[in-house]
């Protein structure tokens, strides 16, 4: 279903770029890695752009990246937990240099609202 946001058919979703990077946590077993849902939930969208999915070891870069994607204040402070129809995503913001957070409604299936958190 994600893979229909970035159809070649009709492009992108309005609020998203089509990937030229795809990545899902990496753990130190590659199967492992492979049957989590967040390198699941790529699968498809790799096949559909070709592109493979980059798993990198966070271990020791975790705090790092918690810190920027915390410190640009966009993120909800409540996730509630029933919500699994948004896109995160992130933009380089040229002039500054950080990348700023955002997010947008997938609108894939019955229930998912048009709202963002």
């Amino acid at each position: 279903m994600l893979a229909g946001l970035f159809s070649h058919a009709v492009g992108p979703k309005v609020g998203l770029r089509t990937p030229t990077a795809l990545y899902a946590t990496g753990y130190k077993d590659a199967a492992v890695t492979r049957a989590h849902r967040s390198y699941e939930t790529l699968s498809g969208l790799s096949q559909l752009l070709g592109l493979s999915i980059q798993s990198p070891d966070p271990l020791g870069q975790d705090a790092a990246f918690a810190e920027a994607v915390l410190s640009s204040g966009a993120i909800p402070a409540v996730w509630p937990g029933d919500r699994f129809d948004v896109i995160w995503t992130f933009t380089l913001d040229r002039d500054g240099g950080r990348y700023v957070f955002g997010q947008v409604p997938q609108q894939l299936l019955g229930g998912d609202t048009d709202t963002v958190i």
